[in-house]
């Protein structure tokens, strides 16, 4: 492996496809190089891998869990319905509001 390899480099020479190993090791590997620019390893992930929408899913949410929403732009988040179901828009949105109040009480 070469030091410094980008995203397509790696994911030619290790793969990227749908199974874990190679998901894992694909996205730990887009995180680590692009750690200072969550966004940029989101489109490193969506550009460069082989079944990108399973490795650009799990970066994105490593990235979220990280950096929460501060780390996404926000013309990514404007429009999103947060749906779970066809007619349920925002769930998501009050999923995260709970969790968040959750996470902050005191024990």
């Amino acid at each position: 492996m070469r030091k410094g390899m980008g995203a397509r480099e790696f994911s030619k020479s290790f793969g990227s496809k749908g199974h874990v190993l190679e998901t894992d090791m694909a996205m730990l590997y887009i995180l680590a190089r692009y750690m200072t620019d969550s966004q940029w390893a989101i489109i490193q992930a969506v550009n460069y891998t082989e079944d990108n929408d399973t490795v650009a899913s799990v970066v994105g949410a490593a990235v979220g869990a990280l950096y929460g929403r501060s780390a996404f732009k926000e013309s990514w988040i404007r429009g999103l319905s947060g749906r779970t179901r066809e007619s349920d828009d925002g769930r998501i949105f009050e999923m995260i509001n709970r969790i968040e109040s959750f996470l902050s009480e005191k024990p």
